[in-house]
C-alpha cells in the first residue's frame, strides 16, 4: 500500500505539497475538495471522532500523512473490495477517475504509469535493504573461558626492611593464599632398584638362567681329554 501511495504521489505532484492542478486539485496527492469531503464522511461513518478527522480541506490538504489517510478512506468508501484485496490497479484508477474510475478508459494510461513507478520504487527499496546479519552464536558452557584470579605475590623481606608501605598487604595475601590453597599429598617413595633385596634376586635369576650352559661346558671340558686318552690306548694296542 505504501508503494502505491508513493507512486501516486510522484505521478500527481512529484511530492510537491504546494502544487495546484488544472482542475483545482491540491496537495501532494492532488485531491479535490469533493474528494476530501467524501473521505471525511467515510471516517465519520466508521465511528472516528470528529476531533480526530482532518476536516479542514484548506488546512490539511498539503500534509502528506493527512492526504494519505484521506485517500485510504476514499478507497474504503467507493471500492472496499479492491481495498481489501490490495487491487492496486482498481485503486489507482478510482483515485484518478472518481468512484467509477475503473470503468473509464481514460484512466488506463494513468494506471500503467503508476504501475511502472511502483516497480521502480520496489526495486530501489530491495537494493537499499541492508543485508541480514546472523546473530552471533552464544558460547557453550564448555567453550566459556575459565578465568582464575591471580594471587598476590608474597612480601619480599627486602621490601619489609626497606619500609615499603605495600609489603604488609602483600604478606597478608600470600598467607591467605597459602592457607586456602589445597596442600599437596606426599606419597612414600618406591624402593630403589639398587637395594640389596633386588640385587640378590637379580643374581639368583641370572644363575638359574646360565647354570645349564655352565654345566654343559664342564662336561665337554672333561669328556674331550678322556676321549683322547682312550683313543690313544686303542691305537697303541693295535
Amino acid at each position: 500500500m505504501e508503494f502505491l501511495l508513493a507512486a501516486i504521489m510522484f505521478i500527481e505532484s512529484g511530492g510537491d505539497p504546494n502544487m495546484i492542478g488544472a482542475h483545482g486539485e491540491r496537495g501532494p496527492l492532488q485531491i479535490k475538495r469533493v474528494y476530501w469531503n467524501d473521505a471525511c464522511r467515510q471516517l465519520l461513518d466508521e465511528g472516528v471522532p470528529r476531533s480526530q478527522i482532518p476536516m479542514s480541506y484548506d488546512r490539511w490538504v498539503r500534509d502528506p500523512e493527512a492526504s494519505k489517510r484521506i485517500v485510504r478512506a476514499y478507497w474504503r468508501r467507493f471500492c472496499p473490495q479492491a481495498y481489501r484485496d490490495l487491487d492496486w490497479a482498481t485503486l489507482a484508477r478510482v483515485h484518478n477517475g472518481g468512484p467509477i474510475g475503473e470503468r473509464k478508459t481514460c484512466t488506463a494510461d494513468y494506471c500503467r504509469r503508476v504501475q511502472a513507478k511502483m516497480w521502480q520504487l520496489e526495486a530501489v527499496a530491495r537494493r537499499a535493504k541492508p543485508p541480514v546479519v546472523a546473530p552471533e552464536k552464544p558460547a557453550l558452557p564448555s567453550e566459556t573461558p575459565i578465568v582464575t584470579p591471580e594471587l598476590e605475590t608474597p612480601a619480599d623481606p627486602a621490601m619489609l626492611e626497606a619500609g615499603d608501605p605495600d609489603a604488609p598487604y602483600l604478606s597478608v595475601f600470600a598467607s591467605k593464599a597459602t592457607t586456602d590453597s589445597p596442600q599437596p599429598v606426599v606419597r612414600p617413595a618406591a624402593p630403589h632398584r639398587s637395594s640389596p633385596a633386588l640385587a640378590s634376586r637379580s643374581v639368583g635369576h641370572q644363575f638359574v638362567v646360565f647354570a645349564p650352559y655352565v654345566a654343559l661346558g664342564l662336561i665337554l671340558f672333561l669328556a674331550i681329554p678322556l676321549f683322547r686318552s682312550r683313543r690313544e690306548v686303542a691305537w697303541s694296542r693295535a
